[in-house]
C-alpha cells in the first residue's frame, strides 16, 4: 500500500525552505543571523511595520583572489493599513528602508549586505491575527472578532472566503469554548486552492487562546 502526501501541508505554507541558508561556519554564522533578524525586527517595529518573511543566505566569492563574504536578505513586509501608500510610494519606502538598513547593519556587523525589501500584495493571515491579537487582549468578544473580519476581507476582490476557529476562555468565561465561523467559498480539499493559513496562542488573563485562521485566494 502506498502512503499519500498530505496536500494541506504544502497549500498552507508549513513546508518551506530554511529562511537561512549557510553550509560553513555553521556556529558563527547562527550567531550572526539572529544578530541580523534582531535588528531588523527592531527597525521595523518603530514604524509600526508587520515582517511576514526574512530569508538570509551567504554566499562566500572570491574576487581578485580576495576572500568576499557576502549576505543577500530579502524581507517580505505587509502593507500597514495607516499609510494606505500606492505603487510609487511603496517604491520609494522600499528603497528608503533598504539603504537604511544597509548602513545600520554594515555599521552594527562590519560585513558585505545585499538587501532587497518588497511588500506582501496578498492578505496576510499573519497580519490579521496580530489585529485579532490586539482586539482578544482588549476583551473583544469573538462576535466583534468575526464582523471585524468580514468587513476587511469582504472589500478584497481575490479573497473567496474565510474560516475563523478560536478555542479557549476568553473575558472570563468558567468554560472553554470552540468557536468555528466560515464566510464565503472555501475548498480545503481542492488541491489547487491557494490557501493562507496561520494560527497563534495568545496569552490572556484567563489562559491560552488559540486562533487559528484559513483564507481561500483566487
Amino acid at each position: 500500500m502506498g502512503t499519500k502526501t498530505n496536500s494541506n501541508l504544502l497549500r498552507f505554507g508549513l513546508i518551506k525552505s530554511r529562511p537561512s541558508l549557510f553550509f560553513n561556519n555553521y556556529s558563527q554564522n547562527l550567531q550572526t543571523d539572529q544578530k541580523i533578524r534582531k535588528i531588523i525586527l527592531k527597525f521595523f517595529n518603530q514604524y509600526d511595520f508587520l515582517i511576514d518573511n526574512i530569508i538570509i543566505k551567504k554566499n562566500n566569492t572570491f574576487v581578485n583572489n580576495i576572500f568576499i563574504n557576502k549576505n543577500f536578505i530579502n524581507i517580505t513586509l505587509i502593507k500597514n493599513t495607516k499609510f494606505n501608500l500606492n505603487n510609487k510610494q511603496n517604491l520609494l519606502l522600499s528603497g528608503f528602508f533598504s539603504n537604511c538598513l544597509l548602513f545600520k547593519l554594515n555599521f552594527e556587523l562590519k560585513e558585505l549586505f545585499e538587501i532587497n525589501v518588497n511588500f506582501s500584495e496578498n492578505p496576510s493571515s499573519a497580519s490579521l491575527i496580530h489585529e485579532l491579537k490586539t482586539l482578544i487582549k482588549q476583551g473583544t468578544s469573538i462576535k466583534t472578532l468575526i464582523n471585524f473580519l468580514v468587513n476587511r476581507l469582504s472589500t478584497i476582490n481575490n479573497v473567496h472566503g474565510f474560516m475563523l476557529r478560536c478555542s479557549g476562555r476568553l473575558n472570563g468565561a468558567d468554560k472553554r469554548l470552540i468557536t468555528k465561523f466560515k464566510f464565503g467559498k472555501l475548498r480545503l480539499q481542492t488541491i489547487y486552492s491557494k490557501i493562507v493559513y496561520n494560527q497563534k496562542g495568545i496569552l490572556t488573563k484567563d489562559g491560552i487562546f488559540g486562533v487559528k485562521l484559513w483564507i481561500c485566494l483566487e
